[in-house]
């Protein structure tokens, strides 16, 4: 009775109303999710973005958190992380650079990213160095953004998704884009781009797992309630579920 009473409190309480009062951000989710009764879910087989939003409410209802999910561009998305204590911001790479500025709660993906090119481009790119030229599109202040930017790269063209850096690459407004391979097919898809028609390159930026980062203010302590509850996930085959509904 007292659970089934605790559960009823739970679920009468507005969004953002549990302790500690956690702000839940997430980004680049274009189609993958939807609106449901004021709730962001994840929409059937909408690839690895809806599965990292149901993963992250399977988790909050684990920890006993009321929290809506917010998709914001990853810029704002950073900068509220950095700024504000009780920011939750998935999925980020977890980065030297950003090793210290945060706390990291997974990891919850591994990805592979990649340069892309146009099919008809007539010089198929081999090296990073040969990208110099033409233009690459990347997502403001991205793990891309941060790694071209920090090897000297200066024809950068950001934007706020890789949707846009698409839509730029087949207009021929830049000639590479930086990407995850993980997601891109269902983004040309959307974009009613022919998968023949963009070619991933030989160049992989990196290949690196991806966390929930949490606000640099939080305690030791709520850092490892998070990664124990997502072990408990991985455990009891909640994550493995999750991924055949929602993946693709």
């Amino acid at each position: 009775m007292l659970a089934a009473g605790l559960l009823s409190w739970l679920c009468l309480q507005p969004a953002g109303a549990a302790e500690p009062g956690w702000t839940v951000l997430t980004h680049s989710t274009a189609d993958a999710v939807q609106q449901v009764d004021g709730q962001l879910v994840g929409r059937a087989h909408g690839g690895k973005r809806a599965f990292y939003v149901e993963l992250v409410r399977a988790l909050l209802a684990e920890l006993g958190l009321v929290a809506q999910i917010e998709t914001v561009p990853l810029a704002r998305g950073l900068k509220w992380l950095a700024a504000d204590a009780h920011v939750a911001l998935f999925n980020l790479s977890r980065t030297p650079a950003r090793e210290a500025l945060f706390r990291w709660v997974g990891p919850i993906s591994h990805e592979r990213d990649y340069l892309y090119q146009r099919a008809d481009d007539a010089l198929e790119l081999r090296q990073l160095d040969d990208a110099r030229q033409g233009g690459i599109c990347v997502v403001n202040q991205n793990v891309h953004d941060q790694l071209l930017s920090d090897k000297k790269f200066t024809d950068l063209t950001r934007v706020r998704s890789v949707e846009q850096c698409l839509r730029m690459l087949m207009a021929g407004r830049v000639r590479y884009l930086a990407a995850a391979e993980a997601g891109m097919e269902r983004r040309l898809q959307l974009l009613a781009i022919a998968p023949a028609a963009v070619r991933k390159t030989a160049v992989m930026l990196l290949e690196s797992p991806g966390y929930i980062a949490l606000s640099a203010q939080t305690p030791e302590s709520e850092v490892e309630r998070w990664n124990a509850a997502l072990r408990k996930l991985q455990r009891d085959g909640v994550v493995e579920r999750l991924q055949g509904l929602y993946g693709r």
